[in-house]
């Protein structure tokens, strides 16, 4: 019989090469294991006889020693340790079937079965030396399928009856064809439950296995199949669709078969179905490229994109890049929660989706924001018009979880190419245009200018002197007067944070405050000022503003820092100024960010004898059923109600009823931004309490400033009230 050739791995032919008595030898002390060969029960007892026929250790191969209790096969000293390291190297790959079916299907299986064979428990050996009991011994050989050409060769290739057992209890499906690759000879029990249909079917009709194939992946696969057959040893990867409809992913290796003479007459492989390595795969994909809130693009394949899409703009064409961000979200998630928060998101996504261009590509690439890349746009004009079709989307009212959510952003637009040629120059000059739609007012779009570079310089700028302006005593402090409608006089002064640069002019708080916020350094300025105002207020005390206070606002980073409070009781201690002539003024957006703990501040600073108002009210969510949980004083009315008020019935009946609604709660309302005699007369005929705005009083560096004019300003309002009342009793 020709040497069969093996693979070239130079295990193989030491595996497998024994000598003839030493195989006898372990065969009869294996005959009382009735244990497939790959269990560790088997391994276990035959490593421990190893072990016992030899003063050598055994070799790392085998990883158990010992003998199994009551399975003890004796001892037997007349093994050389080479023969043992052999055995060793045998057992270490019967530990995997995976890897005894390679090794058969590689061509080594006339090895394989020369060292099963005395096992007893796989099929007869092939070796001329063979004794006949040991002939015997072996189970006859029953092929699944003939090759009629070479029956010698179909008998050394296709699994006996209990090699197949072996086969049919791996996942994978191990199938042989002939070397043409028209015939399919054996396919494994695995096939029934991958393909879904039986094996008497594919073995009947070859074809079927291709059949099978998923139309998309027929031509790619039917390729790698022609080349497997060439001799190539190939991995294929493609998808069937099983008879019920469900589509599966498979792996398929395959390798030739050679005869002596280096002619392929079988072609074997394994074939896996890897369906959810695949669907693991396309979720990791999905995440990394994908948002998982909205399904978009993320902001990872979306740079990917960019380069391709500036490519598509020929000739006068061009394109731009819109960065979406919506406003006040961060309050949406404080006051109604994360999950409203993830909806509202949802919902924005839905309505830039209906009008975003076929061409275009819309992304989420962070918490609040959105980036769409619009290429071959016409005109300029076009980009303006698919601005405002953005924007007008997203503007309005929106009904998430029971809540009337007010929706708008503020969007910026880069150009390109000739604002940006990649993605970090176009979404970086995008980003200041829409910080500029911000600082502008929000809701709004803006198209990048080279100015706004230069103002986010100067900003950059501005941060490095505010780090200093402390130490160097270039904050100053600017008070403005509130009275009381009703006559009494002048309650308290607002103190306001002025900064002026070393050459006296003045920065706009609106620029510094939230860089301070952003920064931090809004703690120690926010420190100063109420240590600042305090201090100011005592000196009040011992002239003609005796009994006068003062309001102090405090920023949110300021008042959920956890030394707040100790920072107040410290400042009240050092500048001796009783506590009820302090009045804090805090956004509702401060109180709302942590409520519980808002509310406990709060009570702490109340007791102390300080008192609180709200501030701005009407510019956020304005609802005062939370109100009636926090312990506030006052409330101040945010001039927007106060011009509604006045060029509106409906305003005017808003503000009244919520006036009126402030004083069922305890509360004082003030009225803020009076800038003209009939805003004086229409918030005293509503009910307002006190009054504060430039027709009474301007910000000034000298509190004293508070005029005469002022306060009769004041008292003839409350004379002429009270002679309204009098002769219109039920006006209030």
């Amino acid at each position: 019989m020709p040497r069969r050739r093996v693979s070239d791995e130079p295990t193989v032919k030491t595996l497998f090469n024994f000598p003839r008595p030493l195989l006898k030898k372990f065969r009869r002390r294996c005959l009382d294991l009735d244990n497939m060969p790959q269990s560790e029960g088997f391994i276990q007892a035959v490593t421990g006889w190893l072990s016992a026929t030899t003063n050598e250790a055994v070799p790392p191969q085998s990883e158990t020693q010992g003998t199994i209790p009551g399975q003890a096969l004796g001892s037997d000293k007349n093994l050389s340790a080479q023969e043992v390291s052999s055995i060793s190297a045998a057992l270490h790959i019967l530990r995997s079937p995976h890897e005894l079916a390679r090794r058969i299907l590689k061509g080594a299986l006339d090895a394989a079965r020369e060292l099963l064979g005395p096992f007893g428990r796989f099929g007869e050996s092939h070796v001329s030396q063979a004794s006949e009991n040991d002939t015997a011994a072996a189970p006859s050989y029953r092929p699944v399928a003939r090759d009629h050409d070479n029956a010698e060769s179909a008998a050394a290739v296709v699994p006996t009856e209990e090699l197949r057992r072996l086969a049919e209890n791996i996942r994978e499906v191990l199938w042989i064809t002939n070397g043409a690759g028209t015939e399919l000879q054996y396919v494994s029990q695995a096939y029934e439950e991958i393909w879904g249909q039986p094996c008497d079917t594919v073995l009947a009709r070859s074809e079927s296995w291709i059949h099978a194939l998923h139309p998309e992946d027929y031509f790619a696969a039917e390729e790698i199949f022609r080349r497997q057959l060439r001799g190539e040893t190939l991995e294929n990867e493609y998808r069937i669709v099983q008879p019920a409809g469900a589509i599966r992913w498979i792996r398929d290796r395959a390798f030739p078969v050679r005869d002596a003479s280096g002619t392929i007459i079988r072609i074997a492989g394994i074939a896996e179905d890897i369906t959810e390595r695949k669907r693991s795969e396309t979720r990791l994909l999905r995440r990394a490229l994908y948002d998982e809130l909205t399904g978009l693009p993320n902001r990872n394949l979306l740079a990917e994109r960019t380069a391709w899409t500036i490519g598509q703009c020929k000739g006068e064409q061009f394109g731009a890049l819109f960065v979406i961000d919506l406003d006040e979200f961060t309050m949406i998630n404080d006051i109604l929660g994360h999950a409203v928060g993830d909806e509202v998101i949802k919902e924005a996504a839905r309505r830039l989706l209906d009008v975003t261009p076929e061409s275009g590509i819309l992304a989420r690439v962070g918490g609040d924001e959105f980036t769409l890349i619009a290429p071959t746009l016409d005109t300029r004009g076009a980009v303006a018009v698919l601005g405002e079709k953005l924007l007008r989307s997203l503007d309005g009212l929106a009904k998430i979880a029971g809540h009337d959510v007010s929706m708008s952003a503020s969007i910026g637009v880069c150009t390109f190419p000739d604002q940006g040629t990649n993605w970090d120059e176009l979404k970086r000059n995008a980003d200041l245009a829409m910080h500029e739609a911000k600082r502008a007012g929000r809701n709004q779009v803006k198209v990048f200018s080279r100015s706004y570079a230069d103002t986010l310089r100067e900003g950059q700028e501005l941060e490095r002197r505010l780090r200093t302006a402390l130490e160097l005593s270039q904050f100053k402090m600017q008070f403005q007067p509130e009275f009381a409608v009703d006559g009494s006089g002048l309650r308290r002064f607002e103190a306001l944070l002025r900064w002026h640069r070393s050459d006296g002019s003045p920065i706009s708080p609106s620029k510094f405050i939230p860089i301070a916020e952003r920064t931090g350094m809004i703690i120690p300025i926010g420190n100063w000022v109420l240590h600042e105002a305090c201090q100011r207020c005592v000196g009040w005390q011992a002239g003609r503003l005796k009994g006068v206070g003062v309001a102090v606002n405090v920023s949110a980073i300021q008042f959920t820092s956890p030394d707040f409070f100790d920072t107040v009781v410290r400042t009240l201690e050092r500048t001796g100024l009783p506590p009820k002539l302090l009045e804090l003024e805090l956004t509702e957006s401060v109180l709302l960010q942590d409520a519980r703990t808002s509310a406990a501040t709060l009570a702490e600073l109340r007791n102390l004898g300080v008192t609180i108002a709200l501030d701005d009210f009407g510019t956020g969510y304005s609802s005062l059923s939370y109100l009636q949980g926090l312990p506030l004083d006052a409330l101040k009315i945010d001039r927007s109600l106060l011009i509604a008020a006045e060029n509106r019935p409906q305003g005017a009946a808003v503000l009244e009823g919520l006036v009126r609604l402030a004083h069922t709660l305890g509360l004082r309302v003030i009225g803020e931004g009076v800038e003209t005699q009939a805003q004086l007369d229409l918030l005293g005929e509503l009910g307002c309490d006190e009054l504060q705005g430039f027709f009474l009083g301007k910000p000034s560096f000298h509190a004293g400033a508070a005029s005469a004019h002022s306060l009769r300003l004041v008292d003839s309002r409350a004379n002429s009230s009270a002679e309204t009342d009098r002769d219109h009793p039920t006006i209030h």
